[in-house]
């Protein structure tokens, strides 16, 4: 787990540990401060052998920024596919657990490589769990749920 403290910054960011979801378990693969100073992680959801899903957070210290969320479908793993089983919900659920004390932002803008839901299924499931348009005019695709929780102590 990597803290990042920027010039000036009054505070150090720190990924927490992510919620179990039953029958897989959470591989940190990569935690790196990015140019606009935030602390961005990828983790992958593991099934026993093979990734299941993979999720990337950009941590501020003032909001979350959800950056991707794949749920795989064995078109990039040549796996099995976790698609239609409620997986990217129970993810969904487990960043809201971990970073619902903040501001979350998100664009939905499906791969069209390997297309799951739609951007309107996605929004539509973002409405459900508290997403409303973003506040900033100059963001018509991205979506923001305010902070939800008081902050971890």
């Amino acid at each position: 787990m990597q803290t990042t403290t920027r010039a000036g910054a009054t505070q150090s960011l720190v990924h927490p540990q992510l919620p179990l979801i039953p029958g897989f378990h959470w591989k940190r693969i990569r935690e790196d401060e990015n140019r606009q100073g935030g602390l961005e992680a990828t983790t992958l959801l593991m099934a026993p052998g093979e990734r299941a899903a993979m999720v990337t957070v950009v941590l501020y210290p003032d909001h979350l920024v959800l950056r991707h969320l794949l749920v795989d479908s064995g078109f990039y793993t040549r796996g099995h596919s976790y698609r239609a089983q409620g997986l990217g919900s129970k993810i969904g659920a487990v960043i809201l657990a971990a970073y619902g004390h903040l501001p979350i932002d998100v664009w939905f803008d499906p791969d069209q490589d390997d297309p799951g839901l739609t951007a309107e299924q996605l929004r539509t499931w973002a409405e459900r769990h508290g997403f409303g348009p973003h506040p900033d005019p100059e963001k018509p695709h991205w979506m923001r749920r305010p902070a939800q929780i008081e902050p971890p102590l």
